[in-house]
């Protein structure tokens, strides 16, 4: 049962990490399409 729990958890967490890089990268192109960096992206 733990080893069940601890699959579930693990494969929760990478989907978890793959849905934040995706809302990232689509963040990223968003922006470079506009062209308006947010203030703490700024150079």
């Amino acid at each position: 049962m733990s080893r069940i729990n601890k699959f579930v958890l693990t494969v929760s967490l990478l989907i978890f990490i793959m849905i934040s890089a995706v809302a990232c990268g689509i963040y990223t192109q968003m922006v470079k399409e506009t062209g308006v960096w947010p203030e703490t992206v700024r150079y």
